[in-house]
């Protein structure tokens, strides 16, 4: 278990050490829009790693993993953050590898930048065109806001940068937290905290406060993810499907970090939350840490 995971694990003192805050303060990409796009920059974040998810045929493994990181990461996170952990080796290595990227890695993410930059301002090009077709559905996430912020949030559907999260934040959220979170990371495990929202553009986003069986939920969630990757090529649809089915079955080491990740966003955003509406969200941070007394993380093997 890396420093920072341990670290995790206890939400309340979580919260009270300086790395909490350093990762509040990062949350803010939820919230400004990006330049160009006039996206949140969480929401093109997370569009440039479904991105380079479905150019999984022109790069190898590795390029794309760490050109996810480049994606993901702010720049300025890891200096602050090592820091705090001083003794995470995972975070070190990290910062080391986002100061020298190979061109390939930074040809990779540039690609896919100026992929989701073209379908966001409708000015296709056409050596890209493919992809972008597989990507606009996708899209939909950007208006897709998270149902449990609005239960319990007045006016929560305010449009940027006043809006609270959305699917594709929340994606960003976990995606990042996986991330610092896992001492080792590869394909189709680096996909899993990418997907595993994606079915919620169709079925919406359940709550526990919805009537609703796990086993059903798992059933739509399942086809709707069907639908949504019928158009891609078997490759990219392969990819995504096998990262989902393992988030569903939270077995592996990477699922449960993903799980475990997704509970860490949702307790982030609710202290976030809380102090930004002047509200009580208790409820949502007993219920994250429940799941991680419920559900501790299982570790990697080399």
């Amino acid at each position: 278990m890396t420093p920072l995971l341990k670290l995790t694990q206890k939400l309340d003192t979580f919260f009270q050490h300086p790395a909490a805050k350093i990762l509040q303060d990062t949350y803010s990409l939820k919230d400004h829009l990006h330049p160009t796009t006039r996206i949140t920059n969480a929401a093109h974040a997370h569009l440039t790693t479904l991105t380079l998810l479905l150019m999984n045929q022109d790069f190898d493994e590795a390029t794309l993993c760490q050109a996810i990181d480049l994606a993901i990461i702010p720049h300025d996170l890891l200096p602050k953050l090592c820091p705090q952990i001083p003794h995470d080796d995972n975070l070190l290595t990290l910062q080391h590898n986002l100061l020298h990227p190979s061109i390939q890695v930074q040809n990779a993410l540039n690609l896919a930048t100026s992929i989701v930059q073209s379908l966001l301002l409708t000015t296709p090009d056409p050596t890209t065109k493919t992809i972008q077709t597989y990507l606009k559905p996708f899209t939909q996430s950007l208006n897709l806001y998270r149902a449990g912020w609005r239960r319990v949030i007045p006016n929560a559907q305010h449009p940027p940068p006043h809006h609270t999260e959305t699917i594709a934040d929340h994606a960003w959220g976990t995606t990042l937290l996986t991330r610092l979170l896992t001492p080792q990371i590869s394909l189709p495990p680096y996909a899993i905290p990418i997907v595993h929202d994606l079915p919620e553009i169709i079925t919406g986003d359940f709550t526990p406060h919805d009537d609703i069986s796990t086993m059903h939920k798992n059933n739509l969630e399942t086809l709707a993810l069907e639908t949504l990757l019928a158009p891609l090529p078997p490759p990219s649809a392969h990819l995504l499907s096998t990262a989902f089915q393992r988030y569903q079955a939270n077995q592996t080491p990477q699922a449960r970090l993903s799980h475990i990740a997704d509970k860490i966003d949702m307790a982030l955003q609710a202290k976030i939350y809380e102090k930004k509406y002047q509200l009580d969200l208790r409820e949502f941070l007993d219920s994250a840490q429940k799941y991680l007394d419920r559900h501790p993380p299982i570790p990697h093997t080399k």
